[in-house]
């Protein structure tokens, strides 16, 4: 049967005070607790590592509402003029929108019924123009000039836009790693 603790006659501190660093290290998902460093965190919800503390984020602000679902890709197109776009790919409609504005009322604009969300992106310039290019390994490879989604032409045996799910900016020169065969598409 539990009975309450006795009372402490001689008055012995039964607990000490230690003082713990602040997890500047940042986020460790690597090692396992015994081997962390004690400056790393297993969890950080809500804090941001500094060099020398943590502080609290302070909450967050609607940018955007009516976004059909749960949006998995973020991407920025960056004009040549400082002028910028945002996009969104979410997951329950596989569609992209422009989130730019503050808006209620966004419609999808790369498409909608795509394959998946989750898009690998980059910005890649030529003369002229800026490109946001857009590939998810499932759709066709998606480019963005600041007006309009268009899906460029890939040439050659056995190659398709779709393949594509990574990509690299090299030497000036945008490469893209293919799924079916996994091969080294370079030079578009």
């Amino acid at each position: 049967m539990r009975q309450p603790a006795r009372p402490n006659v001689q008055k012995q501190r039964t607990s000490r005070a230690i003082s713990v660093p602040s997890p500047t290290g940042g986020l460790n998902t690597r090692d396992s607790i015994s081997n962390m460093p004690p400056t790393d965190a297993v969890i950080l919800n809500n804090w941001i590592p500094d060099t020398d503390t943590c502080t609290l984020r302070r909450g967050f602000k609607v940018h955007v509402s009516g976004l059909n679902g749960g949006v998995e890709s973020i991407m920025e197109w960056a004009g040549p003029l400082g002028t910028n776009k945002l996009f969104a790919a979410c997951a329950s409609s596989n569609s992209v929108y422009n989130v730019s504005g503050t808006a209620s009322a966004v419609s999808a604009i790369a498409g909608s019924g795509l394959s998946n969300s989750r898009w690998q992106h980059l910005m890649f310039g030529t003369g002229g123009k800026n490109f946001l290019v857009m590939c998810n390994g499932e759709d066709a490879v998606r480019n963005y000039d600041g007006s309009a989604f268009t899906t460029p032409a890939i040439t050659g045996t056995g190659l398709s836009s779709s393949d594509t799910f990574v990509q690299v900016v090299r030497k000036q020169r945008k490469d893209c790693s293919l799924l079916n065969p996994h091969l080294l598409q370079y030079g578009i």
